[in-house]
């Protein structure tokens, strides 16, 4: 859930975030990473199959460097993982 979410990344140290845009909870994936983003310096990568135009302009307000359609083969997320950690190291 969205709450666990924002719990676990503020007590644990964490290299990276995957995120969908649907998660359980009384926020969707858009508004987590916003709320960690004020948290931590950490990268997040959306991972979903549910892009359109409303989540797109709202992904645009927290400025995702990463979003990752699926269905997603093993080869473009460890190339995006290595992008977005070598970005923060």
């Amino acid at each position: 859930m969205a709450e666990d979410a924002l719990q676990i990344v503020e007590y644990e140290n964490y290299d990276i975030v995957l995120m969908d845009i649907l998660i359980k909870g009384n926020m969707d994936g858009i508004v987590t990473t916003f709320n960690i983003q004020q948290k931590k310096k950490i990268p997040i990568i959306f991972v979903s199959g549910n892009s359109d135009y409303v989540n797109d302009k709202r992904m645009e307000a927290i400025n995702p460097r990463y979003f990752i359609p699926k269905p997603i083969g093993d080869f473009i997320l460890f190339n995006t993982i290595l992008k977005a950690l070598s970005g923060y190291m």
